[in-house]
């Protein structure tokens, strides 16, 4: 249901499901109970309207193991390196590739992914009433 509509944009609130904890792309209220997701306003929703919304309509699972796996290579390539070196080279070097996966990863995820329309959260239609949204 949109809770708040402001400068174009509005902010949908629903229910707190299992799902949301392995997204983070909304505000979990403080209770657990409810969370908000604000995106641009394109059917011209009002304060109380329910809408369907459709969240990454790409695939985030393969994307998601592709950006673990740079980082687990990034770590490998630092690891691999330092083997020719002392163990403690070896260490630092692995710590090093997994903070530069991790970031380029990262750097990735919010220059890029989330930019892109297709991972964004969408208003796909407004419903006239909660009995006619799916679960």
């Amino acid at each position: 249901m949109a809770s708040r509509v402001k400068c174009g944009n509005a902010t949908v609130c629903f229910a707190h499901r299992g799902e949301c904890d392995r997204c983070h792309i909304c505000d979990v209220s403080r209770d657990g109970m409810k969370c908000e997701l604000s995106m641009p306003n394109t059917l011209d929703v009002s304060v109380g309207d329910y809408v369907k919304v459709e969240v990454y309509k790409k695939s985030v699972r393969v994307l998601s193991a592709a950006m673990y796996s740079l980082v687990l290579l990034l770590t490998g390539i630092g690891v691999l390196i330092g083997t020719f070196m002392s163990l403690g080279t070896t260490v630092i070097l692995g710590v090093v590739g997994f903070l530069v996966g991790l970031g380029v990863a990262l750097g990735i995820d919010l220059g890029v992914i989330r930019k892109r329309r297709g991972f964004k959260p969408m208003m796909i239609e407004i419903m006239s009433d909660m009995s006619s949204i799916g679960a």
